[in-house]
């Protein structure tokens, strides 16, 4: 039961993205999907730009965690992303969000993040980007802990 209310939850945050989204979008991308890969774990995700206003983002991830405070199982996130600067062609942007954990345990934590993502467009032909994040992770359930992530992936644009 839980694994389902996770993933409705998941399917209802993303529906709420797509209603609120520009549909008069100036940017050459207004969606994004990617992969990412690091610890606690490997995610696909969604994000969309500017859902809330300029240069603020949101993205859901679902992935698979295999470290961490919680033993390994699946794992559903929503972040908001917000553009910070550039800097030598590096989008440099921070945020957070809320993960939700549905392993042998159900855990709830919270995190913060900053990271850089650079346009691959010019080498691959396609609206393509690499990203690296990095920042704390405040486990509230089922146990007060405070742990990290790392992730690096890559976004296709459209």
């Amino acid at each position: 039961m839980r694994k389902f209310a996770v993933l409705l939850i998941a399917a209802l945050v993303m529906s709420l993205g797509v209603a609120f989204a520009d549909e008069g979008h100036d940017e050459e991308t207004a969606y994004w999907a990617g992969v990412s890969l690091g610890y606690p774990g490997a995610a696909v995700h969604f994000g969309i730009n500017d859902v809330i206003g300029e240069g603020i983002d949101a993205r859901v991830n679902l992935g698979y965690l295999y470290g961490g405070q919680i033993s390994p199982g699946f794992g559903v996130g929503v972040d908001v992303l917000l553009a910070l600067t550039e800097v030598e062609g590096i989008n440099v942007y921070g945020g957070g969000g809320v993960v939700v954990q549905v392993a042998s345990e159900f855990g709830v934590g919270v995190e913060l993040l900053v990271g850089g993502e650079y346009d691959l467009k010019e080498v691959v032909g396609a609206p393509v980007s690499a990203f690296a994040e990095v920042g704390p992770v405040v486990n509230l359930v089922p146990d007060f802990a405070v742990d990290f992530g790392l992730r690096v992936g890559a976004n296709y644009g459209f």
